[in-house]
């Protein structure tokens, strides 16, 4: 896993899932054309449904590639929860299509909190990432950021509401951080890291099953040979005398010649490590053979 497609054409998000990445070694990726597809509704009553919906469809424009997408928001605990799912759209005018600027999204939240202490500020960003492929959602990640909404925004990073919300883990705005730094403490940041470790737990379950049919597959070759050869060993024997004159030099040498292969591979196999003389078979057949 080199390279993931994120569902957004959003600067802020893409920058955001690179910062996550990049201490990975793996590139994020905006879908070729995303402006050109048709727009998905983002009609979803939490972020998870919104989330899903999108993983779901933008996937199907990729046929193989692996597609996340997300929906976040900020919570605000004074508001009930809002701006929540409409976090985008909170200033927009009603019934009118379309996000709202970050600029008038924050003056709003500010307006409504403006009575409100900071110690009663309390908020937190939520994300949800899908994750899904032809149209199939595999799986779905959660990361949660809590801190507070200041009174003025701070910090010239970021976007959305991140120069209003301050976080006492860094200490700082999520606008005064650095893509790479706000990785580490934000809801989107430690979706994508749950994202990550389940990718990790993938391959690692994919690799054991693999190991396992290998050592299965070099058993039954084992089994099949050494039952196949087993009752030709007094005919080698005896074909070998004849070809030498009686000499039972080249008839053992007959015998064991064709049973290279099991005596190496149960020799692998009381060692734990098949590789080395795994490796060396080809060999040790050709030598018995010319010997032969």
């Amino acid at each position: 896993m080199s390279r993931i497609l994120i569902a957004t054409s959003s600067g802020g998000k893409l920058r955001d899932f690179a910062g996550a990445a990049a201490a990975h070694g793996i590139d994020v990726a905006g879908i070729p054309n995303f402006a050109s597809l048709p727009k998905v509704m983002e009609d979803g009553k939490t972020f998870e449904a919104n989330a899903r919906k999108k993983a779901e469809t933008y996937s199907r424009y990729v046929p193989g590639e692996l597609v996340l997408a997300d929906d976040s928001g900020l919570e605000v605990d004074e508001l009930g929860g809002a701006p929540g799912v409409h976090s985008a759209r909170y200033a927009a005018v009603q019934g009118e299509a379309g996000n709202a600027s970050d600029e008038h999204n924050n003056a709003r939240l500010l307006r409504e909190l403006a009575d409100v202490p900071v110690e009663k500020r309390t908020a937190r960003f939520v994300c949800w990432i899908a994750a899904a492929q032809d149209g199939k959602v595999q799986q779905l990640f959660r990361g949660e950021a809590s801190g507070f909404i200041l009174d003025e925004p701070r910090g010239s990073n970021g976007f959305g509401y991140d120069p209003l919300f301050f976080s006492p883990e860094a200490g700082k705005t999520f606008a005064e951080l650095s893509a790479e730094e706000k990785a580490k403490y934000s809801h989107r940041g430690r979706a994508f890291t749950k994202f990550l470790d389940y990718m990790n737990e993938e391959q690692g379950v994919h690799e054991q099953r693999a190991a396992k049919f290998t050592a299965n597959w070099e058993n039954a070759i084992f089994i099949v040979w050494f039952i196949l050869l087993l009752p030709c060993a007094p005919m080698l024997f005896l074909v070998g005398m004849a070809f030498d004159g009686g000499s039972t030099l080249r008839a053992w040498i007959a015998v064991l010649s064709v049973w290279t292969y099991p005596i190496a591979v149960l020799i692998a196999f009381l060692c734990k490590d098949r590789r080395p003389l795994m490796a060396l078979l080809p060999i040790l057949n050709i030598l018995g053979f010319l010997l032969s």
